[in-house]
């Protein structure tokens, strides 16, 4: 027991106290590297990109398709993925 008390101690857990926001340019090197994932084959989940949309717009970047993009509902996460959304 005083060995898994000593293993805690040595790994302190913190709690992050806040999200680092990010920068309208973090954004878009996002949305830039789901592209290149994409362009290679790879899969970039919905779920992922309507997370992208949100910190976009958090950023200061307006459109009205990231608008679109960061505003579906999670039974709507397959529309986060269609090709025509432009």
């Amino acid at each position: 027991m005083a060995a898994a008390a000593a293993d805690v101690q040595a790994f302190p857990f913190q709690m992050p106290t806040e999200k680092t926001l990010m920068t309208s340019d973090d954004a878009l090197e996002q949305f830039r590297h789901f592209a290149r994932e994409r362009a290679f084959g790879r899969h970039v989940g919905s779920d992922r990109l309507i997370q992208a949309g949100l910190d976009a717009l958090i950023a200061g970047i307006e459109s009205p398709s990231l608008a679109m993009l960061a505003g579906l509902l999670r039974s709507e996460e397959p529309e986060g993925r269609r090709e025509d959304h432009r």
